[in-house]
């Protein structure tokens, strides 16, 4: 009797990349925000319909408008602001609030 062949697992392992270092600007390079208070750590930043910069652009944000962070799609962050505008906004330029 003949032994069956097993099949190779051809996939290769992929390694973790270790945890972001925080930078001096208080973020991480990918953190969650997720129902947090943001706010922008740049002078502006602009709100868009998507995730991606070939989503037109809805306003444009100023550091001092306070945001909340619906959730997190890659390296952008969907945020609504206190007026109540839901739009999506690069998480890099982003930090945890520390006014409340």
């Amino acid at each position: 009797m003949k032994k069956k062949a097993v099949p190779k697992n051809d996939k290769k392992t992929i390694p973790v990349k270790p945890n972001a270092k925080s930078t001096d600007k208080g973020t991480l390079g990918n953190q969650d925000y997720y129902l947090k208070m943001v706010e922008l750590h740049v002078e502006k930043a602009n709100l868009r319909k998507g995730p991606a910069v070939d989503f037109p652009i809805i306003a444009t944000i100023y550091r001092t408008q306070k945001l909340i962070c619906l959730s997190n799609i890659g390296n952008w962050a969907k945020v609504q602001t206190d007026k109540g505008l839901v739009g999506f906004i690069r998480s890099d330029v982003l930090k945890i609030s520390n006014n409340p």
